[in-house]
């Protein structure tokens, strides 16, 4: 009689450890999903607007990164000009991040900037940049 409550406990074990892995392995991909793989390029757009030499955080700027002659992510600059931008792994390490002002003279005029990234050798951590004015 012990022997068979034994058994009965180790298989309800079994059982509740076999549902609870489940549970815990279900809710984790319904709730996260598949992890994609990105690159994050991580930096902030300034700018000297009022030619004082102080540089100021610029908002209201457009980053694209291009890889071949395909604009294949895109971000914008916040109010303090920090910008983060996501691009899918699947492209080419090396392009452009091209810097446009697209608000008008909102957050000042400033010039077109393109500048030369390798997702796999630079500093995509804290890639800064610093506008010319277009005023």
């Amino acid at each position: 009689m012990k022997n068979n409550i034994n058994k009965i406990t180790w298989t309800w074990k079994k059982i509740s450890a076999s549902i609870l892995a489940l549970l815990g392995i279900g809710t984790l991909t319904s709730c996260y999903g598949v992890v994609e793989s990105y690159n994050t390029v991580y930096g902030k757009v300034s700018g000297d607007s009022d030619k004082d030499g102080v540089n100021e955080p610029v908002g209201g700027i457009k980053i694209d990164f291009v890889s071949g002659n395909e604009t294949v992510a895109s971000s914008y600059s916040s109010m303090d000009g920090k910008y983060y931008i996501d691009i899918d792994d699947t492209f080419s390490s090396e392009g452009k991040l091209v810097f446009t002002d697209v608000d008008g003279e909102e957050n000042g005029k400033w010039k077109t900037l393109e500048k030369e990234i390798n997702l796999d050798t630079d500093d995509i951590c804290n890639f800064d940049v610093t506008l010319d004015s277009d005023e």
